[in-house]
């Protein structure tokens, strides 16, 4: 028998994987997590781009810094390790 170490991402149990109490889609991007910006190039010739929210770092969500889950501080995942038996 072997034992091995695994690291992984598990659902936080404390905030039941929200991430805090008072989670509201960002007003800026509407929920989607990207912006698109129209940038006009000359006359009649336009840019489109799309990047990445600013206000809610590409979650589409917000929340006060004094709503966030203590234990996963927001990132609704918190590492944990297991330890497996494997047989060779």
């Amino acid at each position: 028998m072997k034992h091995v170490k695994i690291s992984r991402n598990r659902i936080c149990e404390s905030c039941e994987g929200k991430g805090g109490k008072n989670v509201i889609k960002c007003s800026k991007c509407k929920g989607q997590g990207a912006v698109t910006k129209m940038v006009q190039l000359g006359p009649g010739m336009y840019s489109q781009s799309q990047a990445e929210c600013r206000d809610c770092n590409g979650t589409g969500e917000t929340m006060k810094e004094e709503d966030r889950c203590p234990n996963c501080k927001g990132k609704k995942v918190i590492k944990a390790d297991k330890v497996l038996e494997v047989a060779i």
